[in-house]
């Protein structure tokens, strides 16, 4: 009579192992994709916030002097970026710029991950955030609010008001 053995033979666990490997690699691959959208999605809401503040800014002065700062680069500490700002809502700023930066993708030390360009006349405005959707540096894409209420997705930061 024979005996069978119990267990699995050698090609039996090598499929097994093979076939966990490769699922494992597509749940990475998709949990990846997923935390890149989470960081954008962060950064567009922040960029909403800092609107807001505007408007609210722009209701007390009349102008959009106050929170305008240029580039603030990927090394720049935001509170110095709003150092000579008189706004009432400097506070504001300074948390949103720093929600910008812990969620933005760092290129180099010199490339703006923030932008708000005023216009001569201080009564149009421009926002832009750098976003890590399909990131490359020389192809980077913002998201852009203007003061009209516009809003884009372009590529480089051409985001004028």
């Amino acid at each position: 009579m024979l005996k069978m053995k119990k267990g699995f033979t050698l090609i039996e666990l090598l499929v097994v192992i093979a076939i966990v490997s490769l699922l494992a690699s597509v749940v990475l691959a998709s949990l990846n994709s997923s935390r890149i959208k989470s960081k954008d999605a962060a950064l567009m809401q922040s960029a909403r916030e800092f609107e807001k503040l505007l408007a609210l800014d722009y209701e007390d002065s009349a102008n959009y002097s106050n929170l305008t700062v240029g580039h603030i680069l990927a090394g720049d500490n935001c509170a110095d970026s709003f150092s000579v700002s008189s706004s009432l809502y400097k506070s504001q700023a300074i948390a949103i710029c720093e929600n910008i930066h812990d969620n933005s993708p760092t290129s180099s030390s010199s490339y703006p991950f923030f932008v708000v360009f005023p216009d001569v006349s201080q009564q149009k405005y421009s926002l832009g955030v750098l976003l890590n959707k399909n990131f490359e540096v020389g192809n980077e894409i913002f998201f852009c609010i203007k003061s009209d209420g516009s809003v884009s997705e372009v590529v480089g930061p051409d985001c004028l008001p």
